[in-house]
């Protein structure tokens, strides 16, 4: 077996998504008595240049999630 002199990112990135979707992995279990958390990923405003408030703004989302995740709540962050 030999490695790829290039790596193919279009080949890699639809064998990982197409494993997401199979197996559900970005959809959440919806259970009767659990109320839902849902948050989403605004996109970005072309504001100016980046900064460390965007890095903070994903930080503070991502830890709400893995929070909720943790909880045993059904969460989807999109």
């Amino acid at each position: 077996m030999s490695m790829d002199e290039l790596y193919n990112h279009k080949k890699s990135e639809n064998e990982i998504v197409n494993f997401w979707d199979q197996h559900t992995l970005f959809t959440p279990k919806i259970e009767p008595g659990k109320k839902p958390f849902s948050i989403f990923l605004v996109p970005p405003n072309a504001s100016g240049p980046m900064h460390i408030g965007n890095a903070f703004m994903i930080a503070i989302q991502d830890i709400l999630v893995r929070y909720n995740r943790l909880k045993g709540t059904p969460t989807l962050w999109t």
